[in-house]
């Protein structure tokens, strides 16, 4: 004896378990999925504190760093590490005036 119940057969004992298998699956899945989004929400949450604790670091205004989204704090901050790499060790070789002459060109001297 079938009767068809909200969209599904009615088939005694067996429909009730199929329900109830079905409904157990769904909250399962969805139990999963809000477990996921909030692991997603607190690894967001943790990452951009960290960027914001970066930008504060960088040697600009508050103003400016509290304004700053995550690609400029990074374009920031490596531009920032790379200046004071720079800057660590003093002037380039080829700037220097104790510098050895450029002994690939020869150059000719006048009698």
């Amino acid at each position: 004896m079938e009767k068809k119940v909200m969209g599904c057969f009615y088939l005694g004992f067996y429909y009730v378990r199929l329900l109830l298998c079905i409904r157990g699956n769904s909250s399962i899945l969805e139990l999963r999925k809000e477990k996921s989004r909030d692991a997603a929400r607190s690894r967001r949450g943790k990452e951009n504190y960290e960027f914001y604790e970066l930008a504060k670091m960088l040697p600009l205004p508050a103003a400016i760093t509290s304004q700053l989204d995550k690609a400029s704090i990074i374009r920031l901050t490596i531009s920032y590490l790379r200046l004071r790499d720079f800057s660590s060790h003093g002037d380039p070789p080829w700037n220097r005036e104790d510098s050895p002459p450029n002994k690939s060109v020869k150059v000719k001297e006048e009698k």
